[in-house]
């Protein structure tokens, strides 16, 4: 467990009631006893601190621990319906938005193909509509609400909340997207790009519990990563960290969005697989793919071409294989930099990742320095679709109990 940071001298009631909140949060239920060892705060600091919060309806007392002699001690917990929040997640491909308590727990979850082809107007408007509706199927009061958060597929400015780089979805480069939200909702919205509201709901929510060095694989019709290096999210300088899509993998590949030859995402993602799958058939190749879609090339996807792998069909086993190498080479490469404990491959491909896991495991294996590939765990996300939704709504749980002292 991470201590908490808390200030020496005259104590500071506001900070050392923030960090209270931030450990009974993140390891609740936790007793007083334990508080106070992960705080440093006296007895009577925390029974004042605690009492209070009691009061207020932030925490409550939900049973006893083992005892190792003597009175048990009483478990404290966040108290999830003291406040709600909602999450939402912008793909080029899905639009989904949930409403969660504070704890997490999704209390209302819809979806929708996001169009994103139509424009930025367009999707915009269908966001805010979809905001809308969710807040009203959750039963919740609006001004319940603490705050909106927003996962997007694009590269947002940290500060200004402008739209920096999008080759997705047409139309929302250069838009002051924080603020468009805000004034629209009237809330406070936090946004960030959905390859790192993936991987914080992995961290909060999934597989990487307790784990410090973790990589997430965001793998859909784009490919990034969210790094957590000794716990803490790495943005870069201008939250452009983590585009692992756009490394180069083979300099005379095909054609990125971004303008480059090679990227791992041209190799990798949705798009790729598909586009790998119409040459074969465009070729004559035999393949159950066409049989699966009557004929009509404009309907192959992903899924299909994963389903058809998993009866047998070479050609769709290939085209899976070359993915898998080829991501696994990407891996490889994160793996050297970063020395990662934790990889969890994650994002709307996550559903092939049987097919993937075996090929990236071998390539990373053969590819990743030894001392940094032979400790390493390569698994795959069982958070499903509302992934992106719980990490959207953990921007939001963060910046409400993130402790004082660390602002």
């Amino acid at each position: 467990m991470v201590s908490a940071v808390v200030i020496s001298g005259r104590e500071d009631l506001t900070r050392n009631t923030s960090a209270v909140i931030d450990i009974i949060r993140r390891h609740g239920p936790v007793s007083r006893k334990q508080i106070a060892e992960l705080t440093g705060l006296s007895p009577a600091a925390l029974t004042n601190i605690v009492g209070n919060l009691i009061d207020q309806g932030l925490v409550h007392e939900v049973g006893l621990d083992v005892s190792s002699g003597g009175r048990k001690p009483i478990l404290l917990q966040l108290n999830p319906d003291a406040g709600f929040v909602v999450g939402v997640d912008i793909g080029s491909v899905n639009l989904r938005v949930g409403v969660t308590d504070l704890a997490g727990k999704a209390l209302a979850f819809n979806q929708e193909k996001s169009e994103a082809e139509s424009g930025s107007q367009g999707l915009f408007d269908r966001v805010i509509h979809k905001i809308q509706v969710t807040i009203k199927d959750s039963g919740i009061d609006d001004g319940r609400i603490k705050g909106i958060g927003i996962g997007i597929s694009a590269v947002v400015h940290p500060q200004t909340g402008v739209c920096l780089f999008c080759r997705n979805m047409p139309g929302w480069e250069g838009l002051a997207v924080r603020k468009m939200f805000t004034e629209r909702l009237k809330k406070e919205v936090l946004i960030d790009d959905s390859m790192r509201t993936m991987a914080l709901a992995e961290k909060r929510f999934g597989k990487g519990r307790g784990v410090d060095n973790m990589i997430h694989i965001c793998l859909g019709n784009g490919v990034g990563a969210g790094i957590f290096i000794e716990g803490k999210m790495y943005r870069g300088s201008w939250g452009v960290a983590g585009e692992l899509g756009h490394i180069t993998v083979d300099e005379n590949g095909p054609l990125c969005r971004c303008g480059n030859r090679g990227c791992l995402e041209s190799l990798v993602s949705g798009r790729a697989i598909v586009q790998r799958a119409l040459i074969y058939l465009q070729e004559g190749v035999s393949s159950s793919i066409y049989a699966a879609v009557n004929g009509d090339l404009g309907k192959v996807t992903p899924e299909i071409i994963a389903e058809a792998a998993r009866k047998g069909d070479k050609v769709a086993h290939n085209i899976m294989n070359e993915t898998g190498e080829h991501l696994g080479i990407g891996i490889a490469n994160a793996v050297n930099l970063f020395n990662p404990e934790l990889v969890v491959i994650g994002g709307g491909l996550a559903g092939a990742a049987d097919l993937l896991l075996e090929p990236v495991t071998r390539t990373v294996k053969a590819r990743g320095l030894q001392v940094a590939a032979d400790s390493l765990k390569i698994e795959v996300s069982e958070l499903g679709q509302k992934a992106g939704v719980l990490g959207a709504a953990s921007l939001v749980l963060d910046e409400l109990f993130k402790p004082i002292s660390g602002r």
